[in-house]
């Protein structure tokens, strides 16, 4: 009914049924044979609030493999992309504020001080889970976007430069990425050295560095 109704090149009948049909509803994608007509859908839609929670509607960011079993662009609900309070039940912040929170903290280990040496306790990927002392110095920021925060490093120990990951961990999701990493191993494609933990300065926010 609904699907039927938004695929509809009438505006008309989409107000008549969301005023018919005023019921609680989850997501949905939809896709039109003309811009103006998901223009009209997107600007009746958005922002309306039938079950106290407002709705928010975005333009699909593309097919990305894996994508498509999310809904905003950066995989979760649309409405998990711009929220800006706290809440645990939904993995904290929205995408983002959390990205924001990640490239204010990325300022830090910018260029100014990439020089300084950092210590972190780190875990090594692979063996016996036995955290160590690991140093690095010469951080540069060389990679940012929905997953992250990705730097460049040098190993005070070796002189090896490795690739530090900074994400933000997601208690939906429980370290998954981390999980994969570990059971990876292959010079061709990751190897995970360490992995560590760090606080952010937002009341609840810690971040995971692979």
């Amino acid at each position: 009914g609904l699907l039927k109704v938004l695929c509809s090149d009438s505006y008309v009948k989409l107000s008549q049924y969301w005023d018919q049909h005023f019921w609680k509803t989850g997501f949905c994608f939809v896709e039109y044979y003309s811009r103006p007509d998901a223009e009209n859908a997107t600007r009746y839609i958005n922002g309306t609030c039938p079950d106290d929670r407002i709705i928010r509607t975005d333009w699909g960011a593309g097919f990305k493999e894996g994508r498509q079993y999310g809904r905003g662009c950066s995989g979760g609900q649309v409405r998990d992309e711009y929220r800006q309070d706290y809440d645990a039940g939904r993995g904290g912040y929205g995408k983002l504020a959390q990205n924001q929170s990640l490239m204010e903290q990325s300022e830090e280990l910018g260029d100014k001080d990439g020089s300084k040496v950092t210590t972190v306790v780190a875990t090594p990927g692979q063996g016996p889970d036995r955290p160590q002392e690991v140093s690095y110095t010469d951080t540069k920021v060389i990679g940012n976007g929905s997953f992250g925060v990705v730097y460049q490093a040098k190993l005070c120990d070796s002189g090896e430069l490795v690739a530090i990951k900074k994400v933000l961990q997601d208690k939906r999701f429980k370290n998954r990425e981390l999980q994969i990493m570990r059971k990876l191993d292959h010079c061709n494609i990751v190897r995970l050295r360490y992995f560590f933990y760090s606080s952010g300065e937002k009341i609840q926010s810690s971040f995971t560095g692979l």
